[in-house]
């Protein structure tokens, strides 16, 4: 397979998207696009060195472009729209995602076949399907011209990337609109939070917490906490809330404090739950009750 990546520079060093074009397979005839047939040159180290850089979220963000590791988050990113710029696989894998996607989204992306088996050692996470997708980074913008209250919004300071997956996965699961992120969260765009949460997190927009403050309006407000206040049994559905559920350890930052309803999840045997499976819990019942 040959693939053309917007990649300069030698191995890696000052590569950006932004730079011009050069031929990362190695041929000769600088031809193809997605799905055709390279020269069966393994992975240069220019594209390798580039997937190690945007393992680093400032190099990521500077680049505007999300990473997706696997073969399942990647079909499950697509499904929900995103779509990859390169991919870059083993050998072995490229037959499963020629099944995995349309022939039209595999006729679109630049696909890269990976012979020299080295595109793990340029993944976070080693044990998945050896599939790299780079792509675009979702841009949300709220209309900062209205204020207009929100109907369901999650207010969020996780900063694992799997956590905060998983609050992702469960906000999509029980309708939330938006999510709010906290000052010291975790990046939507970790390849970890984008496997953890299915590819919810390129799909659900989410903002920063400071700009929801001026769309409360009179939407009731809840505050996810170990222990104190209604205990989440009693909770009755809600056409609209906010929920709060802090960071993993401390809780429920100073800010929003005092501004709802504190609730906590009655347990035994364990000392907390994750502050994924709270989420889960507490956005059931404010949605169903």
């Amino acid at each position: 397979l040959v693939s053309l990546l917007p990649l300069s520079g030698n191995d890696g060093e000052g590569m950006s998207r932004s730079d011009n074009n050069i031929n990362i397979s190695g041929s000769s005839s600088g031809g193809g696009g997605g799905g055709s047939t390279g020269s069966g040159k393994g992975a240069p180290p220019a594209l390798l060195a580039y997937l190690r850089k945007l393992r680093r979220e400032q190099f990521r963000k500077a680049e505007k472009v999300v990473v997706v590791e696997g073969l399942q988050p990647l079909a499950q990113a697509l499904a929900r729209g995103w779509r990859p710029e390169t991919v870059l696989m083993a050998r072995d894998m490229v037959g499963r995602f020629r099944a995995a996607v349309s022939k039209e989204l595999y006729a679109a992306a630049e696909v890269f076949e990976d012979v020299d088996g080295l595109v793990r050692s340029a993944m976070r996470v080693d044990h998945l399907d050896a599939v790299v997708a780079i792509g675009p980074a979702p841009l949300f913008e709220l209309d900062r011209a209205t204020v207009a209250p929100v109907r369901r919004a999650l207010v969020v300071a996780c900063q694992d990337p799997s956590n905060l997956g998983s609050v992702f996965r469960s906000a999509a699961a029980f309708g939330v609109d938006s999510v709010f992120l906290l000052p010291g969260a975790a990046d939507p765009c970790n390849p970890l939070t984008v496997r953890s949460s299915t590819g919810v997190s390129l799909h659900l927009p989410s903002y920063s917490a400071n700009l929801l403050l001026p769309r409360l309006g009179d939407v009731p407000v809840f505050l996810g906490c170990c222990d104190g206040g209604v205990d989440a049994r009693t909770l009755t559905a809600h056409d609209s809330f906010v929920l709060v559920v802090g960071h993993e350890t401390r809780g429920v930052p100073k800010e929003w404090q005092g501004r709802g309803t504190s609730v906590h999840i009655p347990i035994k045997n364990v000392d907390s739950l994750s502050v994924g499976v709270a989420t889960g819990i507490l956005l059931h019942r404010l949605s169903q009750g």
